[in-house]
């Protein structure tokens, strides 16, 4: 399981137009969309359903972290 450093790691890593996973588990998770300086938080269920929008963050430090801190508010 992810701890959320590694997840606040990996979104900081996120290249413009690339998608990285976050509190990723086998009930689904967070997918995290960028583009330029925008995040974008879907979430994904495992079984059946679309995933849905669930916020837009902005790409500096505090933005990341509410985006890790929502995705890890899932159970």
């Amino acid at each position: 399981m992810m701890t959320e450093s590694l997840d606040i790691q990996k979104v900081k890593n996120l290249k413009p137009r690339h998608v990285c996973y976050v509190n990723w588990h086998e009930e689904g998770g967070g997918e995290v969309h960028r583009s330029a300086d925008r995040l974008f938080l879907y979430y994904i269920p495992q079984y059946g359903g679309d995933g849905y929008l669930v916020g837009e963050f902005d790409f500096n430090d505090e933005g990341i972290e509410v985006l890790v801190k929502e995705a890890h508010s899932w159970t």
